[in-house]
């Protein structure tokens, strides 16, 4: 009865793992969302910062009457491509976070699936042994004490050609 209860127990700790991983790869999920869009926000953020300094710059030009051409255009150029680069960058930072908790979610699901799987296997590990008489068979004749070989057994086994080691050859008999 106790190899039962043990083997119901392991399953259903199995069970709960698996629930537990499925749930925290589920949150990871989400946060490799929320991270990706803050990686879309603060692009926004830095093209908003980028016209604003655009519209800074050529009113500073206008005022001190220099004409929007040449080095002036030059350094508005600049300055939007290396806003653009950061913008970019934020982006690109946000999927690289993104992949990294996606990743971590997808191994903590399987965890949670190798724990389930594993729970089955020690369960049968439990009850095997009541399920055999209390003895577990491992193949080793010696280690069960129900195996005894008989005359016939000897007799059906000796019709396979069996191999004679010092002299390299098989024989049959």
């Amino acid at each position: 009865m106790g190899n039962v209860i043990g083997a119901a127990g392991s399953i259903f700790g199995g069970v709960a793992s698996y629930y537990r991983a499925k749930s925290q790869g589920k949150a990871l999920d989400q946060a490799a969302k929320r991270t990706e869009e803050e990686g879309k926000t603060a692009a926004d953020r830095i093209r908003a910062r980028s016209r604003r300094l655009a519209g800074a710059q050529r009113a500073r030009f206008a005022a001190a009457g220099i004409d929007l051409s040449g080095s002036a255009v030059d350094v508005q150029y600049d300055s939007a491509v290396q806003f653009e680069v950061d913008a970019l960058t934020s982006i690109y930072q946000g999927f690289v976070k993104a992949a990294s908790l996606r990743t971590a979610a997808n191994s903590v699901r399987m965890q949670g699936r190798n724990v389930l799987i594993g729970s089955f296997f020690s369960a049968g590990s439990q009850l095997l042994p009541s399920l055999g008489g209390g003895t577990a068979n491992t193949g080793n004749p010696a280690d069960n004490p129900s195996f005894s070989p008989t005359a016939e057994y000897s007799q059906s086994m000796s019709q396979y050609p069996s191999y004679q080691g010092s002299s390299n050859a098989w024989v049959i008999k």
